[in-house]
């Protein structure tokens, strides 16, 4: 159980909150020692809170970047027709 830092990226990044548990559960003592699947189970609330946060302020994030953008292009089409 060398270095698994990639499969540990890849089941958090691509899959549910539900599923990554699932998959750490199922890859015990295969894939993650019992220690890493224990702690992620103990740490799912908080694990779901840092996921709800990090939506809400990507979400905020991607409304000021289509603002900002939206503002580009009327400047840009302002300063064409003069």
């Amino acid at each position: 159980m060398k270095n698994n830092i990639p499969v540990l990226f890849g089941v958090l990044t691509t899959n549910t909150i539900e599923e990554a548990i699932e998959i750490f559960e199922s890859s015990r003592d295969t894939h993650f020692e019992s220690c890493i699947v224990d702690a992620v189970i103990s740490a799912k609330d908080k694990i779901e809170e840092v996921d709800k946060e990090f939506k809400k302020q990507e979400a905020e994030s991607n409304e000021l970047e289509q603002e900002w953008w939206q503002r580009y292009h009327e400047n840009k089409n302002r300063v064409l027709e003069n």
